[in-house]
């Protein structure tokens, strides 16, 4: 979870409808038939979102934008069309927002102090697979040892991929919900997109989980340190819950750990043990790589 430490605050942007630019071609209607004609689509859209048919919704939410982006006005009626424009887009905005962090709380528990030992057949099994088909490992920002070469890392594997496979399917077929959004900010705030992966083990990208230690939502952010990162924690409001807002925070946080750092590997230990404990191991040991540590 993340432990407490302080920083400068930095905000998300703000949602902004773009200004309209006239067609270049297309007829001329009327804006009231532009309206209707969008909020069909809107409603539809906005049933299928609350269904859970997210593609379907998204699909209806652009056509309904495009109502307004791909037909001429009178003259007379472009402020008009600006603003039915900007209400549609802040109405779509707003229900995307409510959808993300409306989710009941649910208690998750995955941050284990160690890491308990696979089953035998578990760790035979991942064996036998990787005999078969031996594991290509993607270009990370960190070194990360193979599984045949770290008894930890082929523990995990073998945790992960055996007693723990159900639960990480479900996250990560949750995943797909907010890796777009999540990889964006990463990029944008300078930290390497495969970390959004911490929210995985941390949550399963549940919005509403809390853990045994307070810790709140995708992010697993105890108040101590959503305060000084600028969110609001209350119980009227909770923005440890918004994924956009704890997503940003989370990255910033991240970031501020490799300034102190210098490396992935012990941003992530940090996050989740806090960076005084990680100081005082480095101190102890006099090591500062994290399988070391």
């Amino acid at each position: 979870m993340a432990a407490a430490v302080g920083c400068a605050r930095s905000t998300p942007p703000a949602q902004t409808a773009p200004a309209l630019t006239e067609p270049t071609s297309g007829p001329t209607r009327d804006i009231a038939d532009l309206v209707v004609e969008a909020e069909s689509y809107f409603s539809y859209g906005e049933d299928a979102y609350r269904r859970g048919e997210y593609a379907t919704a998204e699909d209806r939410f652009q056509r309904a934008l495009d109502v307004f982006l791909d037909f001429s006005v009178p003259p007379e009626q472009r402020d008009s069309l600006q603003v039915a424009f900007n209400d549609l887009f802040n109405r779509i905005h707003a229900l995307r927002v409510e959808g993300l962090i409306s989710t009941p709380d649910e208690f998750v528990s995955l941050d284990d102090e160690e890491l308990p030992a696979p089953s035998e057949e578990d760790l035979a099994n991942l064996r036998a697979r990787l005999a078969v088909e031996p594991l290509e490992l993607p270009k990370f920002s960190m070194p990360v040892p193979s599984p045949l070469d770290n008894q930890r890392v082929e523990w995990a594997l073998a945790y992960l991929t055996g007693e723990r496979k159900p639960v990480i399917e479900e996250g990560l077929s949750r995943a797909t919900r907010y890796l777009p959004m999540m990889e964006a900010i990463f990029d944008e705030e300078g930290v390497p997109r495969e970390l959004v992966w911490q929210a995985l083990i941390e949550s399963l990208f549940k919005t509403g989980a809390y853990s045994r230690a307070a810790a709140v939502g995708m992010w697993q952010f105890v108040s101590g340190t959503a305060r000084l990162y600028g969110m609001k924690v209350g119980s009227n409001l909770d923005e440890r819950r918004d994924p956009v807002l704890a997503t940003r925070m989370a990255a910033i946080y991240m970031r501020d750990l490799y300034d102190e750092f210098g490396d992935w590997s012990l941003v992530l230990a940090s996050y989740n043990a806090g960076k005084g404990r990680v100081g005082r191991a480095m101190q102890r040991t006099g090591h500062d790589d994290f399988w070391s540590l």
